[in-house]
């Protein structure tokens, strides 16, 4: 059991792309490469067990968002019957409403919204196996904008697709090298789909200012959220691998 505490899960990189577009849609891909050390005794969870725990710590993102220590107190996970809302501890007011998670078949997407590359350094997804994709869909809340339609002359004309405000989407990859016994983790999250921040306005194209309010503010913080999301999921696997250590060798 003394091996536990020599188990270790490394964070090698942290890549990370965000941006508005001229339509006020929203776009953002953080990526996180993990390595395992120090289990020459200890057996990794088989994949449906890894499978299971990451739809399950993805499926609580929203809880995740609720934690003090995030958010300074300031915000509370209240889940509902059918959506999760993230609301301020005050005031009953939603921040953001989150819908009921769904399982997808998909790898991470190369391109944002833009049609532009990610980026170079995060073309490893490309050779990893998908274990686990969630999408989170976004119903609502003060960070919500309605959808425009850059067709017509109204800037308050709504879409037919009013409603899709776009998703979270979370990926486990596992990544093999001959080099190495154990597999990397990569942990990919998204903003896909039609989010539009409310920082993005009423007006279209989107104004300069309000896409640099935005890229100075919330992008940021999003960031920060994600690269802290990350290091608790590899700490949540950790903590399972030691626990099914103990109930191996307790048998």
């Amino acid at each position: 059991r003394n091996n536990n505490s020599l188990l270790q899960i490394e964070r090698k990189s942290f890549l990370w792309s965000a941006s508005l577009n001229r339509r006020g849609i929203a776009s953002s891909f953080e990526q996180s490469v993990f390595e395992v050390r120090g289990i020459n005794e200890i057996s990794l969870p088989n994949k449906d067990e890894v499978t299971k725990m990451a739809r399950q710590l993805f499926s609580n993102y929203p809880d995740f968002l609720g934690r003090p220590s995030l958010t300074l107190g300031l915000c509370r996970a209240v889940p509902s019957s059918k959506n999760c809302h993230l609301q301020t501890s005050l005031f009953p007011l939603d921040v953001l409403t989150f819908g009921t998670p769904r399982v997808v078949s998909s790898k991470p997407h190369s391109r944002n919204s833009h049609g532009e590359k990610w980026g170079d350094g995060i073309s490893i997804i490309g050779l990893g196996e998908v274990l686990c994709c969630i999408e989170i869909p976004i119903v609502g809340g003060l960070l919500v904008a309605n959808n425009l339609d850059p067709s017509s002359s109204s800037s308050k004309s709504i879409t037919k697709r009013e409603h899709d405000h776009g998703c979270l989407r979370f990926t486990w990859l596992s990544i093999k090298n001959h080099r190495q016994q154990q597999p990397k983790i990569v942990l990919v999250t998204e903003i896909a789909g039609n989010y539009r921040p409310s920082l993005a306005g009423n007006k279209l194209p989107t104004p300069a200012w309000r896409n640099m309010v935005y890229c100075s503010t919330q992008r940021m913080f999003h960031a920060y959220v994600m690269w802290r999301f990350h290091l608790f999921v590899a700490k949540e696997y950790r903590r399972k691998i030691i626990m099914d250590s103990h109930i191996m060798y307790d048998k």
